[in-house]
């Protein structure tokens, strides 16, 4: 697993122990733990993918609401959720994930940035609503 997939997984484990966390609060921190880059502190696409998945109730044990967030990530989200479902195989290659999300999303298949690796780890942590 790389910073956003340990993220990922780290985050989902802190708010589920804490009251009342604010969970951009918590990626962030956990993000930090993984890596001092000021650049991964920032990146917005393995934010999204991770908040995407807990707005829509997919983290087990995890009941948030956001019905105002949307993100092109949530899309991409979603969409690797049910592939892993009928292929859990997916889980360990997140690139070619990626470019079969892209085209069941009706997307050019642009280089990713970490989306895959927030899902696969969740996957992989069995943290996943699927």
């Amino acid at each position: 697993m790389g910073v956003f997939g340990n993220s990922a997984v780290e985050a989902a484990k802190a708010l589920a122990k804490n009251n009342k966390p604010d969970p951009v609060k918590v990626w962030e921190a956990s993000v930090a733990r993984f890596s001092v880059s000021e650049s991964s502190a920032k990146k917005g696409c393995p934010k999204n993918t991770f908040l995407s998945l807990l707005y829509a109730g997919k983290i087990k044990g995890l009941r948030f609401s956001a019905f105002w967030f949307s993100s092109t990530e949530r899309e991409y989200a979603l969409a690797a959720c049910a592939l892993l479902k009928e292929k859990p195989a997916y889980a360990a290659r997140p690139t070619e994930l990626w470019r079969i999300v892209c085209a069941a999303c009706g997307k050019p298949n642009r280089n990713h940035q970490q989306e895959m690796d927030v899902v696969c780890a969740l996957f992989n942590a069995d943290m996943l609503n699927l």
